[in-house]
């Protein structure tokens, strides 16, 4: 499952565009996971495996608000629990 951009701009500003990518098996399956992001906000992902995260992931990447390293991590790494908040916020 991918949304937005998808891999890194070729005409990137240095500093500003930041790709984060994970590996990871789960038994026999893999999981991969690709995040693009200028500055704080998220304009892409690419999702494999697991893809729990798609609708969170997308809503963010609709919302183009930009997140503090601190909305990042807890929305990121709790399934999206303070994402729904942020989404509501921008509308």
């Amino acid at each position: 499952m991918s949304a937005g951009i998808t891999k890194l701009p070729e005409y990137k500003e240095q500093g500003n565009w930041v790709q984060e990518e994970s590996q990871t098996m789960i038994g026999d399956l893999p999981i991969y996971r690709s995040l693009i992001w200028q500055k704080n906000i998220l304009k892409g992902f690419v999702l494999v495996g697991d893809t729990s995260q798609c609708g969170v992931l997308t809503g963010l990447v609709k919302a183009g608000r930009a997140l503090t390293p601190a909305q990042k991590k807890l929305t990121l790494g709790k399934r999206g629990t303070l994402a729904v908040g942020i989404m509501k916020n921008t509308q």
